[in-house]
């Protein structure tokens, strides 16, 4: 009888250092990502000297960012598509991403559209990405200057 109560306390004993051990190596759980919407304004102009890389500078406005600068590189392909790369920055840091468009022209008017990514990030934007986002917009054929949308959900 006292046999078997002493070996009742040694299991919850043992089972109770177990569970206080698993706890402990098991630490806090990961925290999730927030995910909300992005729509932001970026209007560019063609830098001089571009070359085949077109190289274009301009400023970004838009939830939930704000106001920044924006950087970027177009290279045109075969079948009427371009691939970008882009670096947007604000006081608060940097992020950059990439992407795919197709571009479709009528009359004088070339309509842009495509996807993003966002891949990297610095500052306050250092867990910012998203793999889904949309380009949209249109300008004149010889157009310097370039109005685009950038929306979609991103994560941080």
């Amino acid at each position: 009888m006292i046999a078997a109560r002493a070996i009742r306390r040694l299991a919850a004993a043992v089972a109770a250092g177990t569970l206080l051990l698993a706890l402990t190596w098991a630490g806090a759980p990961p925290a999730t990502a927030r995910t909300q919407a992005l729509s932001l304004r970026v209007s560019v102009t063609l830098a001089p000297g571009s070359g085949s890389t077109l190289l274009y500078r301009g400023s970004f406005a838009g939830t939930p960012l704000g106001r920044g600068k924006v950087t970027l590189r177009g290279r045109l392909s075969g079948a009427g598509g371009a691939t970008v790369t882009y670096r947007m920055s604000t006081s608060r840091g940097t992020f950059e991403g990439s992407g795919r468009v197709t571009l479709s022209y009528r009359g004088s008017t070339v309509s842009y559209g495509g996807r993003a990514t966002i891949t990297s990030g610095t500052g306050a934007y250092r867990n910012l990405r998203s793999d889904d986002l949309r380009i949209a917009g249109t300008a004149g054929l010889t157009a310097e200057r370039v109005t685009l949308t950038l929306s979609g959900q991103i994560s941080s």
